[in-house]
């Protein structure tokens, strides 16, 4: 469930205006959970129940909050990621420029949509006989600096896929359940890279 809470990557007033070209901000999204075959509260109960995001134009920062709560720093220049766990004494370095699964099948959905007031564009895919649909913004988009070497888990594929827009809602469809991530709140503002930095007494292992 992790996994798809941080691919995803990614509600706001109609009195918000859009001032930069790429969003640089943080980002708020809620998860639940659909099924007739298992209970809601259960497969909620063993997942991130949402999760936060910080972005610019170069760094890409996530917090899941639940059970399994995981933090990861990305630097899209090298490509690299910074990743800890609350179990962890200290970050794990990755490269995430190698992909380690092979690319899903992209189908663009020829159709406008306003989700919890965003205009947007979508795609679905199809992975090893499971389907997922993006739901992405037309106006708020991300730094393409940001995800194109970040070719683990599919991530540059779904980016460019997407435009560079930021995820409005993503329906994630299993045999048992469907998982649904919604963005819950959009707060555009100017983030110095500072604010991705960890303190020097951090651990890193690996890299």
């Amino acid at each position: 469930m992790r996994l798809l809470t941080l691919l995803t990557i990614l509600i706001v007033s109609s009195s918000f205006n859009k001032k930069l070209k790429y969003f640089s901000g943080k980002l708020i999204y809620k998860q639940t959970y659909k099924s007739d075959k298992v209970s809601a509260d259960s497969l909620m109960a063993n997942s991130p129940n949402g999760s936060f995001y910080l972005l610019n134009d170069r760094y890409y920062k996530g917090l899941t909050y639940g059970k399994d709560s995981a933090l990861f720093i990305l630097d899209g220049t090298t490509g690299r990621s910074l990743y800890k766990t609350k179990k962890d004494d200290g970050f794990t370095c990755v490269d995430n420029t190698t992909n380690n699964m092979k690319p899903g099948t992209i189908k663009h959905l020829d159709n406008v949509e306003t989700i919890n007031g965003f205009k947007c564009k979508s795609f679905e895919v199809t992975l090893n006989g499971r389907r997922s649909v993006y739901y992405y913004s037309i106006e708020y988009k991300m730094n393409p600096t940001v995800y194109s070497k970040h070719n683990k888990w599919n991530w540059k594929q779904l980016m460019e896929a997407a435009e560079g827009g930021i995820t409005i809602k993503s329906v994630h469809s299993t045999d048992s359940y469907d998982l649904i991530i919604e963005l819950d709140s959009l707060n555009e503002y100017n983030l110095d890279n500072k604010e991705f930095k960890i303190k020097e007494t951090e651990i890193v292992k690996g890299c």
